[in-house]
């Protein structure tokens, strides 16, 4: 994010996507690429927009829907704030001036919006995959980097080895095979070690990892959400 390229900012209210879809105060900012909102104008970033990936953008008195390819937003204006109409023009202006995007592009773009909804849902299993898909196209991308670092420290917070003394030992084959770049060997250890601790979030995300690393994105995906969703 350069600053030259800052189009707006200040305080929006945006409603949560799950529960009881609260609304919250978010710091955002538009960029000729982005909107990004935080907690706070001093805190770091809870998630982006990517203004490619908008579809359509809904204007209903003081509310706004923004629809995209991933889900949909919904924002108003904080007390004291500009409009939702100008918070509107703004973006669809920058979405004007955007210049197409190659594949890659495309497809890092896709990842990061995922990653940040994936880190906004404390889904950390999902956006460690997402960001490291990031980093294979760009070993170099510096949001992903610092991201990734977060993510894998809060995965861990929330992650504990299994009970069962044959599933822990199962799964300790099952690193040793990742290690060596056996995905296959290493998920079937995991898969052996999930029948006796089925309930085990890490288990599933070392699958998880296997199944990214062979490019069975489905079961990735399915394993990244119970690890996320479950607890030890």
């Amino acid at each position: 994010m350069k600053k030259e390229d800052l189009i707006k900012q200040g305080y929006l209210l945006k409603r949560s996507p799950k529960g009881l879809q609260l609304w919250h105060r978010r710091y955002c900012e538009l960029f000729k690429d982005a909107l990004y909102y935080r907690e706070a104008s001093d805190a770091t970033t809870k998630g982006a927009i990517a203004l490619r990936l908008i579809k359509n953008i809904v204007l209903s008195g003081e509310q706004f829907d923004v629809e995209t390819e991933e889900r949909n937003y919904s924002f108003k204006p904080d007390k004291g704030e500009e409009s939702a109409e100008s918070w509107v023009n703004a973006i669809r202006d920058c979405m004007k001036l955007l210049v197409p995007m190659s594949e890659e592009e495309k497809k890092v773009k896709q990842l990061r919006v995922s990653a940040s909804s994936a880190m906004e849902a404390q889904d950390y299993a999902s956006a460690i995959l997402f960001w490291e898909s990031i980093l294979k196209i760009n070993p170099h991308d510096e949001e992903a980097t610092q991201n990734l670092t977060i993510a894998k420290r809060q995965s861990k917070k929330k992650m504990a080895e299994p009970d069962d003394p044959k599933a822990l030992a199962l799964k300790e084959q099952g690193n040793e095979a990742y290690s060596r770049g056996e995905w296959a060997v290493a998920r079937d250890f995991y898969t052996q070690a999930i029948e006796l601790s089925p309930d085990n979030s890490l288990l599933h995300f070392n699958r998880a990892a296997c199944s990214h690393k062979l490019e069975d994105y489905s079961m990735a995906a399915e394993d990244s959400k119970k690890s996320g969703g479950l607890g030890s």
